[in-house]
């Protein structure tokens, strides 16, 4: 039988993980009040989009 041959995964001191976490702070408060802001406008704009479109109203204009 043949070992493995995938290659072995680094160890804990070997990754670049590491050094991020410490220096790693969540986003403010703000910041995800205006991430998720944003997100919403997107989905509202998507859909009325697709609604004009859909609808066949974009003929009328």
């Amino acid at each position: 039988m043949e070992p493995d041959k995938r290659p072995q995964e680094p160890t804990p001191e070997e990754s670049p993980l590491l050094e991020n976490k410490e220096t790693f702070r969540p986003a403010s408060r703000s910041t995800r009040i205006k991430a998720w802001i944003g997100v919403a406008a997107m989905i509202l704009l998507t859909i009325g989009y697709f609604y004009v479109f859909y609808s066949g109203q974009i003929i009328n204009w």
